[in-house]
């Protein structure tokens, strides 16, 4: 018999008890006040067999993180949802001079209490915070690519892709064309209204090639993939696409990847992650653009 069966057992047998002869009598010999008897019985009338069960034990945490200095953890997550619990925990410790200090796995459960433990929750509580006109269309996860990239220098190859960040009322879809150095991990991104050869030329023609001629640098190889912004898919059209000549131009050797395989690219990839996160999910809800 287990310890739920026994007290419902005490307990039925405290009301027989009281039935049979009167309460007086029953609270005398299972040896409890009167006010615990009724207590058992309004319990018994209310829900039945089930209200005779033990109430769980809520257990008292000195720990809990409370009042105030949650508040100033929520209001930090409204301000970077972003952010996962080990970072919050590492800027608040660094923001406040150690006077918000406590582990991300303390972090989590305030987030946790709050409903806020996933990024997504995060989101939507920030963005109805400052009624916001973005929509964000679902950002599917990235399988991990299993390919390490390794290189010798700096500009040896870099990764180029290009990726829908969301859309924002009154100005339409928001791409960016993005291009990192596999060595050193120096990034470029630019913003655009669209998807195109141009777009691709232009980020390479204003922010890539000035930066390394600056250093006296050269970009030997560039990877993308096979998008129509970088290669055409006619066979009448190779050699001729914008974005190959100008590369040819530069003598930059341009490489694709393998169809429908996006870990191929995986560097760029994952920045794309990092730049939406640390960038424009935080900046189009403190700031309306027209």
């Amino acid at each position: 018999m287990t310890s739920n069966e026994l007290t419902i057992h005490y307990k039925i047998s405290l009301l027989e008890c009281a039935k049979k002869y009167n309460v007086s009598a029953a609270c005398r010999i299972f040896r409890i006040s009167r006010t615990r008897y009724y207590q058992i019985l309004g319990q018994f009338l209310k829900y039945g067999i089930c209200g005779l069960l033990p109430k769980p034990k809520i257990p008292n945490m000195p720990n809990k993180i409370r009042g105030d200095t949650e508040k100033q953890i929520l209001d930090f997550v409204n301000e970077y949802p972003t952010y996962g619990p080990a970072r919050i925990a590492n800027e608040l410790r660094v923001s406040t001079r150690g006077k918000i200090s406590y582990s991300s796995v303390g972090i989590w459960c305030v987030l946790k209490r709050n409903g806020l433990n996933r990024k997504k929750d995060r989101l939507y509580r920030s963005y109805l915070s400052t009624g916001s006109a973005v929509t964000l269309e679902r950002i599917e996860k990235l399988e991990r690519p299993e390919i390490h990239i390794e290189t010798s220098r700096s500009g040896q190859l870099i990764s180029q892709d290009s990726f829908k960040l969301g859309y924002i009322k009154g100005i339409g879809q928001i791409y960016t064309q993005a291009a990192i150095d596999c060595n050193c991990s120096l990034a470029f991104a630019k913003l655009y209204s669209s998807k195109t050869a141009n777009t691709s030329v232009d980020l390479i023609r204003e922010r890539v090639i000035p930066f390394y001629r600056a250093y006296g640098l050269k970009p030997e190889r560039i990877l993308t993939d096979n998008g129509k912004e970088y290669t055409t898919h006619r066979q009448t059209g190779i050699g001729k696409h914008r974005y190959e000549r100008y590369l040819s131009g530069l003598s930059i050797k341009h490489t694709l990847t393998r169809v429908r395989s996006p870990e191929t690219n995986g560097y760029i990839e994952r920045f794309h992650r990092t730049l939406l996160d640390e960038f424009f999910l935080i900046a189009v809800r403190k700031k309306i653009y027209r």
